[in-house]
C-alpha cells in the first residue's frame, strides 16, 4: 500500500467467531463476533494510527446477527437497534479525537449515514472482509472455483485486488483456501 508517497508494508490479523444457528428451507442464521483486530507487523507508524481509528469505528459491528439466503446475501440483520446503539456510543468516545484530526470527523459522518439509512448496516456487514470471502462467496458455488475481484478499503479511497481459489483439497495451488 503507497502511505502518503511511500511504501507500506502492513500485516493485520482479525479474528472471527462465526457461528451458524439455524437453517430452514431457504435462510441460514448467523451470528458473527469480531475477537479482535491486531497489528502484526507494520512500517509504517501512521498506518499504525488510523488502524486506532479505524478499529474504533468497527466497534459497533462487533457482534452481528442476521439471516442470509442460500446464496450468502443478506436478507435481515437481527440486532440492528443494538448495532446502531452501539454505534452512538463510538461516535461519543471518538468525538474527543475529531478535535485533533479532522479526517475523523468525515470518517464518522460517512459512517453516520450507514448507520442511519435503510440497508446501510447490511451492506456494511456485507463489506466485511471475512463476511465477504467466506460467506458470500462460498454458497451456490461447485468446487473448485477461483474468484478474481476488487473490494475498497474501509475510507473507499482504495481498491484492493483480491484473487481467491476455493479448493476441495483435491488440487494445489499457490493461494489456497481449502474449505
Amino acid at each position: 500500500m503507497h502511505f502518503g508517497g511511500m511504501r507500506s508494508e502492513n500485516t493485520v490479523e482479525i479474528r472471527y467467531i462465526l457461528t451458524l444457528k439455524e437453517i430452514t428451507k431457504d435462510i441460514y442464521n448467523f451470528e458473527l463476533l469480531t475477537l479482535d483486530n491486531t497489528i502484526v507487523n507494520t512500517n509504517n507508524d501512521g498506518f499504525t494510527d488510523i488502524h486506532k481509528i479505524v478499529t474504533q469505528a468497527q466497534k459497533a459491528l462487533n457482534e452481528v446477527e442476521f439471516l442470509t439466503d442460500r446464496k450468502g446475501n443478506i436478507r435481515k440483520i437481527l440486532n440492528l437497534k443494538n448495532i446502531q446503539e452501539k454505534w452512538n456510543v463510538v461516535k461519543r468516545e471518538s468525538m474527543e479525537y475529531s478535535k485533533i484530526m479532522t479526517s475523523l470527523t468525515e470518517l464518522l459522518s460517512i459512517n453516520d449515514n450507514n448507520f442511519e439509512q435503510m440497508g446501510g448496516v447490511a451492506q456494511m456487514v456485507m463489506d466485511i472482509e471475512f463476511y465477504d470471502l467466506f460467506i458470500k462467496n462460498i454458497y451456490g458455488r461447485k468446487y473448485p472455483f477461483t474468484i478474481e475481484k476488487t473490494k475498497s478499503n474501509f475510507f473507499r479511497n482504495i481498491d484492493i485486488p483480491y484473487y481467491l481459489d476455493y479448493s476441495n483439497g483435491k488440487k494445489e495451488a499457490s493461494s489456497n483456501i481449502i474449505l
